[in-house]
């Protein structure tokens, strides 16, 4: 996945609290003109939409790099999500992920993480052992090795275990782990706290949907006040 100094993680919604559909695209088109890099969407609890199909729509009209927040209490299948995000990286080649939001289960978060990467290559794929589990897999068509998304996780705080095996983590601690590969964690700031960036890479949580309001947080932090 490309590298970025600023993102943003808004909640997609059909009504509820969130973004919707149709403001999605303006939303793009805001964040770049405030030279931010990237947007991260995650399906609302209430009304929500699929975040992985709604990057879709937007990635032939837009260069930021586009991530699906998908929380593992959806109940969803990190292999049914890997298979829609190979679509999405050919749309958007080399600068998409699919991130999963911790549900308390760590050896699960792990476990989705490790089953979405294998079906990332040649099947037939067997992956996963307790919670989720796929035998003989294909995922067809993939983009190019360098092309394929990205694969993490979005956490309060860093572990060994997920470090071995995700490509990106957002992480909400202040303090970004010493162990982890460089431009591995990003850091997660929540709109509502003060903004204080520690890292080379940040993406800021905005819950609402009110464009304007979103705007003015991105550019806080994309406009130098770090």
């Amino acid at each position: 996945m490309r590298s970025f100094r600023v993102g943003a993680l808004v909640n997609a919604s059909r009504g509820g609290p969130g973004v919707s559909a149709a403001a999605l695209s303006d939303l793009a088109e805001r964040l770049t003109t405030l030279r931010a890099g990237a947007l991260f969407v995650r399906s609302a609890a209430s009304l929500g939409i699929e975040p992985v199909t709604l990057l879709a729509a937007l990635a032939i009209d837009t260069d930021l790099v586009l991530g699906a927040v998908v929380p593992l209490a959806s109940g969803r299948s990190p292999a049914v999500v890997a298979k829609l995000a190979t679509t999405l990286a050919l749309l958007a080649p080399g600068r998409c992920a699919i991130i999963f939001e911790a549900d308390g289960d760590e050896r699960g978060l792990v476990e989705a993480v490790v089953v979405a990467k294998a079906l990332m290559g040649q099947g037939p794929i067997d992956a996963g052992v307790d919670r989720y589990v796929v035998r003989g897999a294909f995922n067809e068509p993939r983009p190019r090795s360098a092309d394929l998304p990205a694969v993490g996780a979005l956490v309060d705080v860093v572990t060994d275990s997920l470090v071995d095996v995700a490509d990106v983590i957002l992480a909400r601690s202040a303090r970004l782990p010493s162990f982890a590969r460089a431009g591995q964690v990003i850091q997660l700031l929540d709109d509502e706290a003060p903004l204080s960036p520690s890292g080379d890479s940040v993406v800021v949580e905005i819950i609402g949907g009110d464009l304007d309001h979103i705007a003015a947080v991105v550019a806080k932090i994309s406009g130098g006040e770090r």
